[in-house]
């Protein structure tokens, strides 16, 4: 008899459980009310915690989740702020998280790069914390990231239970380079993260004179019978008696030639970064980095056309990747400077090459980051013109970057299929077949040994 009593016991209290969370204990709110929001974004009542009131759909379909689980607040959350739809719209809290992939991974699921916790990464705002299951909760949780101190971060989150709070604070602490959420049950979070980049304006020197230990750099207006203006400004690096001209400007024009030093590489010296506006109608940037010796060495000087270009440490190396966008698709037929394809190229320093080499293979999960809001756009636009819509040169040319940015992000399969279901099918294999012409004869493409189908 005592067997028996001791085996029903759990059953009794976890039979218990269920009946009581899907009930609410607090008189104080009802099902479905707000009681918080994030950034515009309303977080509602709950009750019990297995409380349901149906499916929540978008007005087109997409699946946002069952009323009002944690699920349902943090996939609200990213398309209402962002526009953002995961590729697989369902799956339970514990689901979010792949616990397969490595540290800044790229969770194809879910559409963002996933970090564990434990790890190089530190929590952001906005980024979505992820929870273990345990005895009483089988699914787990999810919540989004409010803000972030120095020890501590807050969540926001939708059903912690008839008294629980909207808001959380967590402990974070660093050790040994690595950051922790300090919750037994927290596995790591996801990152909606393109490559923005840091941008240079910041760091662009006002000087015409700068003392960097024991090299001057130099910026000089200078006669040049063979330039467009009779006058260049040049840039000169002075070590002792030495000097080393580095750049001459196309044209007269002071405000059009940048430089800046920045430590790079992370071995605490400083490079030299020089950026050009060319002046042209459409265009462009001309760019050089320069290691800063007796003889400056030159560690990047790309081809072709190029936009200006930011700076980001992606994999946490202390070396910091270059990005830049490119111009090799200027003016492709039927697209006009405006709507021409510019994918960005994200270059990585090699350090037995002392040379940055371009490297988007390397970082394809934040390339996808960066793709995937126009990806939304597009696809949001497309519903609201309805399928039978006439595609314009204007439609060609959006479908034409987003297949570029796909291919150019080492997603040949994908950049593809989507172009040949966007592409209407008079001109579909011409303009695949120009398109194939120019990543064969583009350095960039050929350097990265990407897929081109």
């Amino acid at each position: 008899m005592l067997t028996c009593c001791a085996l029903l016991a759990p059953s009794l209290i976890l039979g218990g459980y269920a009946v009581a969370t899907r009930i609410n204990l607090n008189p104080w709110y009802s099902v479905g009310q707000p009681i918080d929001e994030l950034n515009g974004v309303i977080i509602y009542f709950n009750g019990g915690v297995n409380t349901t009131r149906g499916r929540n759909l978008s007005k087109d379909g997409y699946n946002l989740g069952i009323r009002f689980q944690c699920v349902e607040f943090v996939k609200r959350y990213y398309f209402e702020r962002y526009d953002h739809r995961m590729p697989d719209p369902y799956g339970h809290a514990k689901d979010f998280f792949d616990v397969e992939l490595s540290d800044g991974a790229w969770n194809q699921k879910r559409g963002m790069l996933q970090y564990v916790n434990g790890g190089r990464f530190k929590p952001e705002p906005d980024d979505l914390l992820v929870f273990g299951p345990w005895l009483f909760n089988q699914y787990g949780h999810v919540a989004i990231v409010s803000s972030v101190g120095n020890t501590s971060l807050e969540v926001a989150q939708q059903n912690p239970g008839p008294f629980g709070s909207s808001r959380e604070l967590l402990e974070l602490t660093h050790r040994d380079g690595k950051s922790f959420v300090d919750h037994p049950r927290v596995l790591g979070w996801l990152r909606l993260r393109g490559v923005c980049g840091k941008d240079l304006s910041e760091i662009w020197s006002k000087s015409l004179r700068l003392q960097v230990g024991p090299y001057l750099i130099l910026k000089e207006r200078v006669a040049d019978k063979d330039s467009i203006d009779g006058f260049v400004w040049r840039l000169s690096v002075k070590c002792g008696q030495q000097e080393s001209i580095v750049w001459d400007s196309v044209r007269d024009d002071p405000d059009w030639l940048n430089f800046a030093v920045f430590d790079l590489l992370g071995h605490g010296s400083k490079q030299l970064i020089i950026e050009e506006y060319t002046g042209a109608a459409h265009c462009c940037w001309q760019d050089a980095i320069y290691e800063l010796g007796a003889e400056p060495k030159l560690i990047y000087e790309p081809e072709g056309q190029r936009g200006g270009f930011a700076i980001e440490d992606f994999n946490q190396d202390g070396r910091w990747e270059l990005l830049q966008s490119q111009g090799n698709f200027e003016s492709f037929d039927p697209c006009s400077h405006a709507t021409t394809p510019c994918p960005t190229i994200v270059f990585e320093f090699v350090p037995e090459l002392g040379t940055y080499r371009p490297s988007n293979g390397k970082f394809t999960a934040a390339l996808l980051a960066d793709l995937e809001p126009g990806l939304s756009e597009y696809n949001r636009e497309k519903r609201r013109r309805g399928d039978t819509a006439q595609v314009d040169a204007d439609d060609i040319c959006e479908i034409l970057r987003i297949t570029v940015d796909l291919l150019y992000a080492g997603q040949a399969k994908r950049a593809w299929e989507f172009f040949a279901r966007e592409t209407p099918i008079e001109s579909r294999d011409e303009i695949k077949k120009r398109i194939l012409e120019q990543l064969k004869n583009d350095s960039d493409f050929k350097q990265m040994k990407l897929p081109l189908e």
